[in-house]
């Protein structure tokens, strides 16, 4: 997928790395209130285990999922940085600069 070098694509750009960071803050607090919620109850008897199982391992991928996904996150700032010096040096030759 192309974005242009425009304000339009620079911002889907930042929109798409903000996304990416704000999924893995949700889900992460998601997994946390779920915890939170499964400790507080004593009715779950034998299933407490395995959902504290389940949890922890949820736990676990999303922590080793949010290095890549907060790298994707600054290749995408660092494209749209890159797109904004493009439109900068444009708008300067455009208005008679060299």
């Amino acid at each position: 997928m192309k974005y242009a070098a425009n304000e339009q694509g620079v911002q889907a750009l930042r929109t798409m790395a903000q996304s990416v960071t704000d999924a893995i803050e949700t889900l992460q607090g998601l997994t946390d209130s779920l915890q939170s919620t499964a400790d507080g109850m004593q009715n779950l008897g034998p299933h407490k285990a395995s959902l504290d199982s389940a949890l922890s391992d949820i736990s676990d991928s999303l922590k080793q999922a949010s290095e890549p996904a907060n790298s994707v996150a600054e290749k995408l700032e660092d494209v749209a940085e890159g797109y904004e010096e493009v439109i900068a040096n444009d708008r300067f030759k455009s208005s008679g600069g060299n």
